[in-house]
């Protein structure tokens, strides 16, 4: 309020320098108006009752986005942990998730040289 207050004296200021009496006059009335104004009853109501709508419809939307979510079911499948540690260069391990085989190679210098070496204007793109 007191941000607004000096916004409102800065503008009346600068309209008040004008030199025609009457749009003074005008002026002065109606930023007294303004700048004398407290806040009464109804303006808190006001207020008070907005906040509680705003909570009142956090309080509605929270559950619908919680909803879309994933179970904690699908949560504890989403990953998975192997031990690669024990897998010898030239090696293929398989391993399940989700209940589909995934396969982990670790591939041998040669190979990944090899795997470098190949131009990316081999690959078609369509």
């Amino acid at each position: 309020m007191a941000s607004y207050l000096c916004v409102i004296l800065s503008v009346e200021k600068k309209l008040l320098s004008y030199k025609k009496s009457y749009i003074k006059k005008f002026l002065t009335i109606i930023f007294k108006k303004m700048s004398d104004k407290k806040p009464k009853r109804r303006e808190f109501l006001f207020t008070a009752s907005y906040a509680v709508g705003a909570v009142g419809v956090g309080a509605v939307v929270w559950p619908l986005v919680d909803q879309m979510n994933p179970d904690a079911s699908v949560k504890a499948l989403a990953s998975t942990e192997v031990d690669v540690s024990s897998v010898k260069p030239g090696n293929t391990i398989t391993v399940l998730w989700r209940g589909k085989p995934v396969f982990i190679r670790r591939r041998t210098p040669e190979e990944i040289s090899e795997a470098k070496s190949v131009k990316n204007g081999r690959f078609k793109t369509s």
